[in-house]
């Protein structure tokens, strides 16, 4: 149903301050949810402790060890080798998804989720939203929805292009900007660079060049009971085409979350995101709400702020001291509850997130 590619290589401790799967397991047995992910060990496996693993067996994980599967495919493509790990292993876990389709070891849909992905409605009802659309939700493949099988086989021949020449592969003839598609139109952001970099940069290129299977923007969230959103930094990046002109708030209803009339389905914890909650919370915590308008100035612009840089270092020093926190930690902090308002600390940093974009509550 839903599954994680992880490859970690540094025991249960320092893997879970990074894919907190714990912490997300305790989260959605708290909720009263089924818990349907599959993690799918790409390396590493042998690395935690067989307590850690029975811990997220007993919290309803799949776990798959397909270290030896993994290995294959990285001797079948030595030049991947000459990657930093991270990069190798994502832009390899399509491949293996698609060897272990092949090989009848996962069906079609599937959902790919990030390890930093934390639900907060109940997965199998967003799974059975989802299940026959094929998209990589707004450029990130934190969240993509595989219902196709040609989107896998494009990608392994387009990789394999790209991994003979990377400098070069976007330069290639049937590339044809006439041919690119409207981003807003087709649920994407095209953030990357050239020459292309890692699996993002290129999954963003294949779907803007109309080379990946992709739903319309209108399709993907077409009567959607959910408020779609990768990227929880820029929580209005996508308000028009969901909820249109109706206000940008974020609440908890009857023990569910909310943005307006739609169900908040997961919070993506990516390490900016994290970073600069920690920072918003370190600032309220001393009372230093007049600054937290300045901490997203430099992303909002796209233009270097040193203010915001400073902002964002008192408030992380605020809350950190001389100890950097993990993921995880801040990820603890943000599903807790504020002691001062009653409400989840992440329904608190959305919604003063989404005004620092200046969208009216």
């Amino acid at each position: 149903m839903f599954l994680v590619f992880t490859f970690p290589d540094c025991g249960d401790l320092a893997a879970e301050s990074i894919v907190p799967l714990k912490l997300h397991g305790q989260w959605i047995r708290s909720r009263g949810w089924n818990n349907p992910i599959r993690v799918v060990f790409m390396t590493g496996f042998d690395t935690l402790s067989e307590g850690y693993k029975q811990d997220l067996v007993n919290m309803g994980y799949e776990l798959t060890d397909m270290g030896s599967l993994t290995r294959m495919i990285v001797e079948k493509y030595p030049k991947s080798k000459s990657m930093p790990p991270y990069f190798r292993y994502t832009f390899l876990r399509w491949l293996l998804l698609l060897e272990m389709l092949e090989g009848e070891l996962v069906t079609l849909p599937a959902v790919t989720i990030g390890g930093d992905v934390i639900f907060t409605s109940d997965p199998e009802a967003i799974y059975e939203e989802i299940k026959d659309k094929t998209f990589v939700l707004q450029g990130c493949p934190d969240f993509v929805s595989i219902a196709n099988r040609a989107w896998l086989e494009i990608y392994r021949n387009e990789f394999l292009q790209y991994l003979s020449s990377p400098n070069d592969y976007h330069n290639y003839k049937h590339f044809d900007p006439a041919e690119a598609r409207d981003d807003r139109s087709y649920c994407n952001v095209s953030c990357y660079k050239l020459p292309l970099r890692h699996d993002q940069d290129l999954i963003e290129f294949l779907v803007h060049f109309s080379i990946l299977p992709q739903e319309t923007t209108a399709s993907a969230f077409a009567d959607s009971k959910y408020y779609w959103m990768q990227n929880p930094l820029l929580p209005v990046q996508w308000q028009a085409e969901q909820i249109g002109s109706a206000p940008f708030y974020a609440q908890e209803k009857d023990s569910r979350f909310f943005i307006a009339n739609k169900l908040v389905p997961f919070i993506h914890l990516q390490n900016d995101y994290t970073r600069c909650s920690l920072a918003w919370m370190g600032l309220k915590k001393f009372g230093l709400d007049f600054a937290t308008g300045s901490i997203l100035a430099d992303y909002i612009t796209g233009v270097p702020s040193f203010r915001s840089k400073v902002v964002r270092k008192i408030g992380t020093l605020a809350m950190e001291g001389r100890s950097r926190m993990s993921r995880r930690d801040i990820a603890q902090l943000l599903f807790s509850k504020n002691p001062r308002t009653g409400g989840y600390f992440f329904l608190e940093v959305l919604n003063s997130f989404a005004s620092i974009h200046g969208t009216d509550r």
